[in-house]
């Protein structure tokens, strides 16, 4: 078992173990007194559910299956999993577990977050994209019309648990998309990582899980010294500004990790163009993605895009925070104008 320490305040936890889930419970133990709400979703429950019931027993006193996919980030959604704890009783030492990709940790740990102004939520993602990225950090959210994570909070989990093993049966959409989070996380501190990434990552490389690892601690260590996301931490937002500008634009019809990979394309074209990096550093960034089967390109014009971006949650002083690339493995933030955005959208096309 690997164990990463998140030292936010509280600290907590992120282990990684092949075969976790055949274990639940053991790692349930310390959790068998307290009272347990499980969130989970229509495609994971019917493939992991009975092992979170055999494992929590009489502490689970129910479990709230939302839709799968990113409608579920909602305020009505939202709104149907508060009424359900609330009838359930729960008080402020009760457990929201969460099984499930990113959609429902977001959701569960806003949920925690809301609840009797905050319970105690824990997290077992089974999608790749949730483990590396969302699962990790604290931040929680769901979407709102005028934009994606518009609604939100900081709150930390009190643990995570990662069975590698769930990503063998995830359809290949779904394991791209955390293949873009693990090959952002290279791009931006390591370059050693980003050519591994660019190697192209398959379902049965052996070394999933210690490259699950170092991406998770890279997070783990940023999220320590900037958990409320004000410096450091931005740089994880590479591609992401652009990113979540094409998935919501695509009524997230794409997918996350697929929205991100064009948008860091596009981060890339950009700063070629404005003489950021050289031409060769766009070019391995391109090829890496396309050595990954994931997108470099969006058919939304800079005009469609830039409501999205002008309605970023990071907007502050009538700027954004873009994430620039000098080279693989070398990052930094640059506050960008708003009035500015447009040819910067224009210049990654």
């Amino acid at each position: 078992m690997r164990r990463i320490s998140v030292l936010t305040k509280p600290a907590y936890c992120v282990e990684i173990q092949r075969g976790l889930l055949n274990h639940l419970k053991e790692a349930a133990l310390p959790y068998k007194n307290r009272t347990v709400f499980l969130l989970t979703d229509w495609h994971v429950w019917p493939i992991y559910g009975a092992f979170v019931e055999e494992a929590f027993g009489d502490a689970l006193v129910q479990t709230y299956v939302c839709p799968a996919g990113e409608t579920a980030k909602s305020v009505a959604s939202f709104g149907g999993v508060m009424e359900a704890m609330a009838e359930a009783g729960l008080h402020r030492d009760a457990l929201l577990l969460t099984l499930g990709g990113g959609v429902v940790g977001d959701l569960g740990g806003f949920c925690a977050a809301s609840f009797l102004r905050g319970i105690d939520f824990l997290q077992i993602p089974t999608s790749l994209l949730a483990a590396v990225d969302a699962s990790v950090g604290g931040k929680t959210a769901i979407n709102l019309h005028a934009g994606k994570n518009l609604c939100g909070a900081f709150h930390q989990p009190v643990a995570v648990w990662i069975d590698p093993d769930v990503f063998a049966t995830l359809p290949e959409e779904k394991r791209l998309d955390g293949v873009a989070e693990m090959l952002k996380t290279g791009a931006i501190f390591d370059v050693a990582l980003f050519n591994r990434m660019a190697e192209g990552l398959r379902p049965n490389d052996a070394d999933l899980e210690e490259l699950l690892s170092r991406c998770i601690q890279y997070k783990a260590d940023v999220v320590a010294k900037d958990e409320k996301d004000r410096g450091e931490r931005q740089l994880l937002n590479f591609g992401h500004t652009f990113g979540h500008a094409v998935e919501a634009r695509s009524g997230f019809s794409l997918s996350h990790g697929h929205a991100v990979a064009i948008g860091m394309a596009m981060m890339a074209r950009a700063c070629a163009e404005k003489g950021i990096c050289p031409a060769e550093t766009k070019d391995r960034i391109e090829r890496a993605l396309q050595q990954n089967g994931l997108p470099i390109r969006t058919e939304y014009a800079a005009q469609e895009l830039l409501p999205f971006v002008t309605r970023d949650k990071k907007i502050k002083n009538e700027s954004v925070q873009l994430v620039v690339m000098e080279e693989p493995g070398k990052a930094r933030l640059q506050p960008t104008p708003l009035t500015e955005v447009e040819s910067w959208l224009e210049a990654g096309q």
